[in-house]
């Protein structure tokens, strides 16, 4: 309400809702206004003055009804078939004279005036006259002055959402689509079988996307990233589908491995998600056939599941349901001529056994900073316990953290006079009563160092 007060110039709520009420039954008229008229519409506009639709048309025939609706007509001399005719003759003039953007900004029909509008760059509206739609219908035409063009809003990447290869499309007659992993610095990872190096994609939306910036299949790989343009944005986001938009977790830079047995949820375009399932066995290898050149190739490292999966979800992502722990890219599923279909009554055509290749060997390959929550900025530390009481007594003393949160490649280095260096979430050494011991502990990225440090003196006591 407070936006809609602010959009529309009033502080009354009864102003609001009467201007809502009335756009909504001007939406209705205005649904069926181009079929009613037929050929003489010419487009319609809500007055905001009045509260009402208006419909310009060529004759008047309709304009008994119209009233009966509520609707004001009004004449004007091109119906909006014309005006269409008009802009797209025109948008073919400015693109065969290479125009765009140094000269026109933009093309659009103005209803109320019956006019195609073109908006130029000041200074260059002489350079559009002799285009020769313009010269055989100026009175159609109206110039007009703008400083600049427009910018695109960018559009997020996230993983589980659908991208198509338009090389592949071409190749197999079809539209060959895939679903986006996870978003890493300048793009995203996926399968590498969905696309060769330099293929261009779309979107979800169908608008271009980017090209297969590194692609492996065969020799025990089937992995590629994806270089945006700028009109995406890369964020350590999940297309959840029945949970929303996930966010990867930065707790551990969203890249702790989950242990055979252990949980795991997918996510893709084809089937949405969650598809959940356990993990059944690890360094998985087998021979694939590739969907556009038929080939076989070989992939190794693999981690098989019990999840539910389908043809067009290969790329999309597979991450720990608590959290959202990335793990891996999904590649491929069992043959359901051998091992039947998935044993879910709600999908019953999906594929059983999806495996997923781990995320941190693609990473590795190709030089990428997986993007979580944390952003690019140096790690944090949580839950620094030094010495942890519960665990440090007769001369042996134990430290730990919880978790750190970071993005990119991390590493954590535990130092003191009294043990070895460690790297883990836990440190121990041994000392003697009376001993002085210092305890350091440094976690660094690709964005910085952050250090906690602790002294105390030799825990000697009883064990706990």
């Amino acid at each position: 309400m407070a936006e809609l007060q602010r959009l529309y110039q009033t502080e009354s709520d009864e102003v609001v809702i009467e201007r809502l009420a009335a756009e909504a039954e001007a939406a209705r008229a205005y649904s069926v206004a181009p079929d009613l008229l037929g050929g003489p519409y010419a487009g319609a506009w809500f007055d905001v003055e009045r509260l009402t639709l208006v419909v310009a048309a060529t004759d008047s025939s309709m304009e008994e009804l119209l009233a009966r609706m509520g609707v004001k007509l009004v004449h004007r001399e091109r119906s909006l078939a014309q005006l269409l005719d008009a802009l797209d003759r025109l948008s073919e003039d400015i693109q065969r004279q290479s125009l765009w953007a140094d000269v026109v900004h933009s093309l659009h029909i103005d209803y109320p005036g019956n006019q195609v509008v073109v908006s130029v760059e000041p200074a260059r509206e002489h350079v559009i006259h002799g285009l020769p739609t313009l010269r055989r219908e100026p009175a159609v035409i109206r110039v007009e002055h703008s400083l600049g063009g427009s910018i695109p809003v960018s559009w997020p990447v996230r993983g589980g959402d659908e991208f198509v290869n338009e090389d592949f499309s071409q190749a197999v007659g079809y539209e060959f689509p895939c679903s986006i992993g996870f978003s890493v610095d300048g793009g995203y990872l996926t399968a590498g079988h969905c696309g060769d190096e330099d293929n261009s994609v779309v979107g979800f939306n169908s608008n271009a996307q980017g090209r297969f910036s590194e692609s492996l299949v065969g020799n025990g790989n089937d992995r590629a990233w994806v270089d945006v343009n700028q009109n995406w944005n890369p964020g350590p986001l999940i297309n959840g589908y029945n949970e929303g938009v996930l966010t990867v977790t930065a707790k551990w830079a969203g890249l702790q491995e989950a242990p055979l047995n252990t949980t795991v949820c997918r996510y893709g375009q084809a089937s949405s998600g969650p598809h959940c399932g356990e993990i059944t066995a690890t360094h998985v290898s087998e021979t694939l056939e590739h969907g556009v050149t038929g080939q076989p190739y070989s992939v190794s490292g693999l981690k098989r599941t019990n999840a539910c999966v389908y043809y067009g979800d290969s790329g999309g992502p597979f991450t720990v349901p608590v959290e959202n722990m990335a793990q891996g890219i999904t590649i491929s599923a069992l043959r359901p001529s051998v091992h039947g279909w998935c044993p879910d009554e709600n999908h019953p055509d999906l594929l059983a056994g999806a495996t997923f290749d781990p995320v941190a060997g693609p990473l590795t390959d190709f030089g990428k900073v997986m993007l979580t929550a944390h952003g690019a900025n140096p790690p944090t530390i949580h839950g620094f316990n030094c010495p942890d009481p519960a665990n440090s007594g007769g001369g042996i003393f134990f430290c730990e953290i919880d978790h750190f949160k970071a993005q990119g490649q991390t590493s954590m280095q535990w130092t003191s006079g009294f043990g070895n260096p460690s790297s883990g979430a836990v440190f121990f050494g041994t000392c003697n009563e009376h001993d002085w011991v210092t305890v350091n502990l440094q976690v660094s990225n690709g964005y910085g160092t952050t250090q906690e440090s602790a002294g105390f003196v030799c825990p000697t006591g009883p064990n706990p």
